[in-house]
């Protein structure tokens, strides 16, 4: 199996869900034609079994031949939204880390996704729809209790000098009530924008826990 083909098998089981140009933005943007490679090589991974499809878009959605999530879910929409997260980001600075719902224990905060971008760890929340104050107060109650739970100091990526808690990264395009006091949140109406205009100051330093992280992007 070719390189590429090994690499697009991971994506789709990272993401979940792709598009063609998603796909073809990912792993053909260097050849004469994008989209043309893109088909032939989906075509042929399709015809091994290796990857599936969805020809009920146009063009058609690429999932994992495994099954994992159905073609007809509900979370596909959402799962492609990430996705271009990611795209937007790789056109400023690629992340060392991108990590799709990151898993904890029950009851403490369900990220969209956890990554790493110019070496500031970042949770990102891809807001699709507006939420009530209550439900985003009780999202940012969970990352605060993964705060104190300490299972982020554990994190294999974690600075030896250091233990950091992730800054969370909210794209919506409502302005939400919240702060937080022992790490940064972060609300931009999109990547670009918080690309373009991010640098957060420290917050107050708990010594007994991982202090917020400054981001500095650029």
């Amino acid at each position: 199996m070719k390189e590429r083909d090994r690499a697009i098998i991971a994506d789709l089981a990272r993401f979940r869900v792709l598009t063609r140009d998603q796909i073809a933005s990912l792993h053909f943007a260097n050849v004469k034609n994008p989209i043309t490679a893109a088909n032939s090589t989906l075509l042929r991974l399709y015809r091994q079994g290796l990857i599936d499809r969805s020809a009920n878009y146009q063009p058609y959605l690429y999932f994992p031949s495994d099954g994992s999530i159905k073609k007809d879910s509900a979370k596909v929409p959402h799962f492609l939204t990430i996705a271009d997260a990611y795209l937007e980001l790789c056109r400023h600075a690629k992340p060392s880390h991108f990590v799709v719902e990151p898993k904890y224990e029950k009851g403490l905060a369900e990220a969209d996704c956890f990554m790493i971008i110019k070496g500031s760890p970042l949770f990102l929340e891809v807001q699709r729809s507006t939420y009530s104050e209550k439900v985003m107060a009780d999202k940012i109650a969970r990352y605060e209790a993964l705060y104190d739970s300490g299972i982020i100091q554990r994190e294999a990526w974690q600075p030896v000098s250091r233990k950091v808690f992730p800054a969370v990264l909210v794209l919506t395009q409502t302005r939400y009530a919240v702060s937080g006091s022992r790490f940064p949140i972060i609300q931009a109406a999109s990547i670009e924008d918080f690309m373009r205009s991010m640098q957060v100051p420290k917050p107050v330093k708990d010594e007994r826990k991982p202090e917020g992280v400054r981001i500095k992007i650029g």
